[in-house]
């Protein structure tokens, strides 16, 4: 007995428009045959049609605040630490993927951890997270205003260098879901609320004690304000 397959395939081109959208077709067809003695038979024609969809690079960035280190109340000096993550929502491989937050002046510029599947920094494979962490050191000035606001941004390339994914930051822990850049995702900016501690420590004492007349008395104070709080104080007045 002679058994063969017979393979063919066709692409058409031109079926859709758009990323992410149907632009190519694959269609595979495919017979059988066999001969047994002097007799030959063939099978039918097989087809099948597979979509091609346009390449479409996508990005989308968490960024998240870990307050563990504060002191309490939260003093200048004291140490957040932003978590943030970088996720390839597309359908295509992302090259020189660059995380950049520049809305504060951190530590350092933020550092990647590692990818959930082991790929290289600036290497982010379809479905593929990425985290990075930056540190932030807490101002007097932060604390009187009451929160700290921050927000990152992420760029990155597909399969050609024309095809370009960028994403701003979104706060995972706000529901607001805001789309600041027009893209579909959330882009809520991270907000840190800093406690305000307001105390004013009054102390009252008495240097010199003199008689300057029978049953008079000449008597000094001292009085002394402190901040013993967190935050500044504006006119005070004793």
């Amino acid at each position: 007995m002679n058994f063969r397959r017979l393979f063919g395939f066709v692409l058409a081109v031109g079926l859709g428009l758009g990323a992410g959208h149907v632009v190519a077709e694959i269609e595979n067809s495919a017979t059988a045959s066999a001969t047994y003695g002097d007799v030959t038979v063939t099978s039918l024609v097989s087809k099948a049609t597979v979509p091609v969809a346009a390449p479409f690079p996508a990005l989308r960035v968490t960024k998240s605040d870990d307050t563990s280190a504060f002191s309490d109340p939260v003093q200048a000096g004291d140490i957040l630490t932003y978590m943030f993550t970088v996720e390839n929502t597309g359908n295509v491989t992302l090259q020189n993927v660059v995380l950049t937050d520049t809305a504060l002046s951190l530590v350092d510029a933020p550092a990647f951890v590692s990818a959930d599947k082991d790929s290289a920094h600036g290497v982010l494979k379809v479905g593929e997270i990425a985290t990075y962490t930056a540190d932030y050191i807490i101002t007097q000035s932060d604390i009187d205003t009451g929160e700290v606001l921050n927000w990152a941004d992420a760029t990155s390339e597909g399969p050609r260098e024309n095809l370009i994914a960028t994403d701003l930051s979104d706060d995972p822990k706000d529901d607001t879901d805001l789309d600041r850049d027009g893209n579909g995702d959330a882009d809520d900016v991270t907000r840190t609320e800093l406690a305000q501690v307001p105390v004013l420590t009054l102390e009252k004492i008495s240097p010199s004690f003199e008689q300057v007349f029978p049953y008079v008395y000449d008597i000094k104070y001292r009085i002394s304000a402190k901040n013993s709080g967190n935050q500044t104080l504006n006119d005070v007045m004793v």
